[in-house]
């Protein structure tokens, strides 16, 4: 029972944290989210929920081996984002064929960066990012 308490509490903590990171930077997903190399996807960025609407949206593809070796990150898309209110931003792009390999977790990165008031009052730009888990099929 002690078991199942703690995988609840350990469940809850995660959503939270994804929750908190949606809040400051907003929601990616990608749609299909198992894709071969060469093959079409669509990404699709949502600040709705965003503390900070972003001035540029970068969208990267990464994996991080089994081993905790993380892999270069890829660009897939640079935009800078509109300014006429828009919240949502869905790009096609193809999955590069960039060596992926069995042993290794990939995300799409969903970068934003985003203007602040630095210590003296001066803008500054500051950056952060949310994932999304895809599946990589190598047959």
């Amino acid at each position: 029972m002690k078991f199942l308490a703690l995988a609840a509490s350990a469940l809850t903590l995660a959503g939270a944290a994804v929750a908190q990171e949606a809040v400051r930077f907003g929601i990616v997903s990608v749609s299909p989210s198992t894709i071969k190399p060469g093959e079409t996807f669509t990404v699709h960025y949502n600040s709705t929920l965003a503390a900070h609407q972003p001035v540029y949206y970068d969208a990267y593809i990464q994996g991080i081996l089994s081993s905790g070796f993380v892999q270069p990150q890829y660009l897939l898309q640079r935009t800078t984002f509109p300014t006429d209110g828009t919240k949502n931003i869905y790009f096609n792009t193809t999955l590069p064929n960039i060596g992926y390999v069995n042993n290794a977790s990939y995300s799409v990165w969903a970068y934003i960066t985003y203007p602040v008031q630095d210590e003296s009052g001066t803008s500054a730009l500051e950056y952060g990012g949310v994932s999304y888990p895809v599946g990589i099929d190598m047959s």
